[in-house]
């Protein structure tokens, strides 16, 4: 059989409160705190703060159960054992340190501690269960102990019985008549000896119990062998029981021998009662003999191991074990407890059908009054599904952990995106201004050619970054993947080398989904990359489709995962895959495999921005030399495809240029600088001011029309949305283009997102500004 290292199961909340815990703690803030954890599982709990306190209290009262912390101020932990048992008082204990220690734990157990706790954040968490634990093994060893002392009490009662009270001899001739009797306890003849002697048994007996004994004096006369026999007899007011032998006493006499059995038949029931109680323990309880025999198996045993009682009984419990190694341990458990050691662990034990499982399990020795070991008691219990949730609860906290941390990254990038706008709109602006002005073949080409690349690659890197954190604005409306998938084909594969094969397989048909075409076609771009690149030598590029249904057990595997229908896009490659460690990773900006200034690590942390501001979930499937497999799901739209007010179908504008009055509100000054400059250039006639108090302020000394207000979104007083509601009124047909270098969620809680709002995102170029102001003004 085996043992089991156990970890408590889940708490009962309904455990009586004669259960009584004193916490000896001199943290008056924790020693509050546990008191309160443990009375919510209904315990009766104490506290004290030192460990003269502590003796105090247990000398006074034996009832209790210590969790004691092993460093106090006055004496420590160990010490206080020591005295208890000294005084003659050990108490049940559970010992409790700040800080983990082999050697202490290995003292406090030969003290007799029952666990051994350190403190820490999950301590408020074990502590219901350790102490569940604790009381249900001393109930049951309680209770053994009780069984113990009966069945002693009952042997001694019955050689006391046996010794200080002799048998009731009766002697009655053939018909029935008293000739002698003889008893030191005469209420047992019901009568008087003296009125017995010389009367039948039908005169003095009661009629039944007459009747059955003339009917055996008779059979023992004809030479019959009468079998014992028992009966009861109500005397004194109480029902006792009576054990009868009758042998042929000389020529034609019986002596009937009567025997008072009413202590034995007591203690017989008790023990029945007690062995009853065992029967019905919801866990595995095996007695056995002091080399591992079994000699008691309850029928939770049965159900735990496959085995019947009848099967188990004189089979050692090392029969159990998983394998040789477990039952080598087992020896080394039997060696400890035949030294009169108590132990408690986990074990792999194997059933009966050969299934292998995992055990907790408490031993004990069992002593005599003499002292001396006469049987082992083990409870066992299987703590397969305790094991499967913490690896679950394992699982799903590093995925909360990775989820956490990928989540601040995407905060820290959207944070510096504004600032960093702001710093490049100048430097993409004026860098585009003066290479249009700048003569062939001036020299001086090359170097802003330079200058402008610079910034345009730092614009798209904060896109990229924005993308990652979720952060970037969108233009959603309804796609076929298939579609998207095959006017992106000639793209791709003038991207990806020759050497790299790429093999399209779009399912047969596709329900529509709700993104951005132009980043969703950059997830697709950023997949192929990275397959490209894990194939130096060439390889194989298989781009998938379908349409699937995520239940509720992937979804419970999968973190942030939700029930329903998807659209798939799968990326495989044939190149050299990658470990464990290097998939904890793969999502996370800036972390590459790649050489220095061969990457930034931003692609997959981009693919990974866009998959989930799309509502979608993405997977790395991936063995070192087995290549990978990138699966997207993007949520089917539950919405009807309607008709969209698209860039395609907007008046085209007729040019870049314009004379209408312009109203500029921008609180960066690099920036307001740069914009004025720019709508100057193109012809209109421009305003400017450096918030919306300002913007009031030279409007009142402008008594032309405005045709349209250019505003920055977040500024300081009074935001664009704001001042454009007060200027509304006043200019009824004027127009309105908001810019910002902010985030999407930021300018969308200031209403600019909302359908039919003109937006401009920072950093932006001379064209895609003066083409954006033309469109507005025009519509």
């Amino acid at each position: 059989m085996s043992r089991m290292h156990g970890n408590a199961e889940d708490a009962d909340r309904n455990v009586p409160p004669v259960n009584r815990v004193l916490i000896v703690d001199d943290d008056e803030g924790l020693n509050r705190l546990l008191q309160r954890s443990l009375r919510r599982y209904g315990y009766g709990v104490e506290g004290v703060f030192t460990g003269a306190d502590a003796i105090e209290r247990v000398m006074g009262d034996a009832g209790l159960t210590l969790l004691l912390d092993l460093k106090l101020p006055d004496i420590s932990g160990t010490d206080i054992i020591r005295k208890l048992i000294e005084r003659q008082r050990p108490v049940p204990f559970v010992a409790m340190t700040g800080h983990g220690d082999e050697k202490i734990a290995v003292e406090m157990m030969k003290l007799g501690a029952r666990d051994y706790l350190v403190k820490g954040t999950d301590l408020l968490d074990l502590l219901p269960n350790v102490f569940r634990r604790l009381f249900r093994e001393l109930e049951t060893e309680r209770q053994l102990a009780a069984a113990e002392q009966a069945l002693r009490e009952s042997e001694e009662k019955y050689r006391n019985l046996v010794q200080g009270l002799p048998d009731l001899i009766l002697i009655y001739d053939a018909e029935g008549t008293h000739i002698a009797c003889q008893s030191s306890e005469p209420e047992m003849l019901l009568l008087p000896p003296e009125r017995f002697l010389g009367r039948t048994a039908r005169e003095v007996l009661p009629p039944d119990l007459a009747d059955w004994l003339m009917a055996d004096i008779a059979r023992v006369l004809d030479g019959e062998m009468v079998p014992p026999g028992e009966y009861s007899l109500p005397i004194a007011g109480e029902k006792r029981y009576f054990e009868r032998r009758l042998v042929r006493y000389g020529q034609d006499q019986v002596m009937i021998i009567i025997r008072d059995i009413t202590d034995q038949m007591q203690a017989e029931e008790r023990l029945r009662f007690q062995a009853h109680l065992l029967d019905a323990v919801e866990q595995a309880v095996v007695v056995t003999d002091t080399e591992g025999h079994v000699v008691y198996w309850n029928p939770f045993a049965e159900k735990l191991y496959g085995w019947s009682a009848e099967e188990a009984m004189g089979h050692t419990t090392l029969e159990l074990m998983a394998d040789d190694q477990s039952r080598q341990h087992g020896v080394e458990i039997l060696a400890r407890l035949q030294s009169g050691r108590r132990w408690s662990g986990e074990y792999e034990a194997r059933h009966r059908n050969g299934t292998i499982f995992p055990i907790h399990s408490t031993c004990t020795p069992i002593f005599d009054e003499r002292g001396n070991i006469t049987h082992i008691i083990g409870i066992s219990e299987d703590i397969t599904e305790r094991i499967q949730a913490e690896a679950e609860k394992g699982r799903l906290e590093q995925q909360f952990h990775q989820a956490q941390k990928l989540e601040s990254v995407g905060r820290l990038a959207g944070g510096v995106a504004h600032d960093l706008n702001n710093l490049l709109s100048p430097i993409l602006g004026y860098g585009e201004m003066l290479l249009d002005e700048t003569p062939e073949p001036d020299p001086r080409i090359e170097l802003l050619e330079e200058i402008v690349s610079a910034g345009r690659r730092a614009r798209d890197l904060v896109r990229q970054l924005l993308a990652f954190s979720r952060k970037q604005t969108l233009k959603f409306r309804f796609i076929d993947l298939n579609i998207l998938l095959q006017n992106f084909e000639k793209l791709l594969r003038r991207t990806i080398r020759e050497d790299v094969f790429i093999y399209l397989r779009p399912a047969p048909s596709l329900p529509p989904v709700k993104g951005d075409a132009g980043q969703l076609e950059q997830v697709i771009m950023n997949l192929a990359v990275n397959a490209r690149d894990a194939m130096p030598d060439g390889g194989e590029l298989t781009i998938e489709t379908a349409q699937v249904e995520l239940d509720e057990s992937y979804t419970a595997q999968h973190e942030g995962a939700r029930p329903g229908l998807y659209v798939m896009l799968s990326a495989s490659d044939t190149g050299h895959g990658m470990d464990a460690e290097t998939k904890k990773h793969i999502f996370e900006p800036f972390f590459t495999t790649k050489e220095v200034s061969k990457g930034t690590g931003l692609g997959l942390a981009t693919v990974y921005g866009i998959v989930k501001q799309h509502g979608g979930n993405i997977w790395v499937y991936s063995e070192p030399g087995h290549g990978a497999t990138f699966k997207v799901y993007l949520p089917v739209t539950s919405e009807s495809p309607h008709a969209e007010t698209e860039e395609e179908d907007r008046h085209t504008p007729s040019g870049f240029r314009g004379s209408e009055t312009i109203l500029l509100v921008e609180d960066n000054d690099q920036v307001r600088n740069l914009t004025l400059a720019i709508l100057k250039r193109e012809g209109y006639k421009v305003i400017s001011a450096a918030n919306g108090r300002e913007a009031l302020e030279e409007l009142d000394r402008h008594e032309a029309p405005v045709h349209l207000l250019l505003s920055d979104v977040v500024m300081p007083g009074m935001n664009g949305r704001q001042l454009f509601e007060q200027l509304s009124g006043r200019y009824p047909d004027m127009r309105v283009l908001y810019m910002s270098g902010y985030t999407d969620d930021v300018i969308a809680q200031r209403g600019i997102m909302e359908p039919g709002v003109h937006f401009i995102q920072k950093p932006f170029s001379i064209k895609v500004l003066a083409a954006r102001v033309r469109e507005v003004l025009e519509n």
